[in-house]
């Protein structure tokens, strides 16, 4: 029997002994070729205390036969960047670990992952018991124009604590127009390195 440890960015293996999987870090996009000639649901995945659903509604994460949580690992916390504008930045997107980690996809308001996004799986959409938190009517199109999160449906306030919170239109245009956008590769994912303009 053999385990393996992954700490987040690009993972394979080969290995048909293996028996146990220990991550690190919030669930990551991984393909299930990832795994060559192996059967996830033979194995055993040990994740993060507290990341168990993150991990039970991921692609591929979900097909480990057994996830258990352990509570000897300590996720990796955000720094807030001083960019010199109005509000501070994280090092790293929420539902990652690292920051050239693409994190998790959350909708608007809510807090948990999930397998399909649409207005039946919305929690204020055409499936759910309330309808009038954010659209008062969706099928006339009618919303009320809410543009800031309250701290229960705020993602980052609900999965970092203090004073974290999503970013606001105003603030996501602030950081469009005051930084450079640099196309780069880090540990072997591509995305933009973001720099200020100013002085932070």
């Amino acid at each position: 029997m053999s385990s393996q440890i992954i700490t987040g960015g690009a993972f394979f293996s080969n290995d048909l002994n293996l028996k146990e999987v220990h991550t690190k870090t919030l669930p990551f996009f991984i393909n299930s070729s990832d795994f060559a000639n192996i059967i996830l649901s033979d194995l055993t995945l040990f994740v993060p205390k507290g990341t168990v659903h993150e991990y039970e509604s991921a692609e591929v994460w979900k097909d480990f036969g057994t996830i258990i949580e352990v509570d000897t690992i300590v996720l990796p916390q955000p720094e807030a960047v001083d960019l010199g504008l109005s509000v501070k930045w994280a090092t790293f997107n929420v539902g990652a670990s690292y920051p050239e980690q693409f994190g998790g996809y959350f909708a608007w308001g809510e807090t948990e992952l999930k397998t399909t996004y649409d207005w039946s799986t919305y929690k204020y959409g055409n499936g759910s018991t309330n309808l009038t938190k954010y659209n008062t009517n969706i099928s006339s199109g009618t919303v009320d124009n809410k543009t800031t999160l309250d701290p229960s449906d705020d993602v980052a306030r609900q999965k970092w604590g203090g004073s974290w919170r999503m970013p606001t239109y105003e603030e996501f245009r602030e950081l469009l127009s005051n930084c450079t956008w640099t196309w780069t590769t880090m540990n072997g994912v591509n995305g933009y390195k973001v720099t200020s303009k100013k002085s932070g």
